[in-house]
């Protein structure tokens, strides 16, 4: 089960509140790649994946973020199920390419980071990824959404958040 909180829209950063603007789904959501560690158990890199969903309620607009981690390899499924379902689109950003020699180097990891963050905050707002199966599973949209529709079921029957207090 992914982390999640509960925050006023209001305090967002400027990009991930643009972003929300400019989103085409229902409900409004940003994709952010925040950051990376090394999981020794594994030996592999995890990308720390911030997905944030608009809530419009009578009470003002909030933001439920949904944080969790994922493998390269796992985000990259999802870009290879995004090129299927659309066509390879001209459009669809460049993906970090796969590297098998150095590919847990802080510099190449930093690097790869910064394109998976550019990459994955940058699709939403082209594409509606959000009806791709791969990224449903990956992302757990199922559930980002159910807990929206909760949300906002809860606001227009005036009871309490489901979330509250998270």
């Amino acid at each position: 089960m992914p982390f999640r909180t509960l925050i006023k829209a209001n305090k967002l950063s400027g990009w991930k509140c643009k972003a929300l603007k400019k989103s085409k789904a229902l409900p409004e959501y940003y994709v952010s790649v925040e950051s990376w560690n090394f999981d020794q158990h594994s030996n592999c890199v995890l990308y720390t994946i911030e997905v944030g969903v608009l809530l419009k309620i009578e009470q003002g607009e909030y933001v439920m973020i949904f944080t969790f981690e994922k493998r390269y390899s796992q985000l990259r499924s999802v870009h290879k199920s995004l090129r299927r379902t659309f066509n390879d689109p001209p459009n669809l950003p460049k993906f970090p390419p796969k590297k098998i020699i150095g590919n847990l180097e802080r510099e190449f990891v930093n690097e790869r980071y910064q394109q998976l963050h550019d990459y994955f905050s940058t699709i939403p707002l082209l594409f509606k990824i959000e009806q791709n199966q791969e990224f449903k599973q990956c992302f757990n949209y199922q559930m980002l959404y159910a807990m929206w529709r909760s949300g906002v079921e809860a606001s227009i029957h005036n009871t309490s958040l489901p979330f509250q207090g998270l």
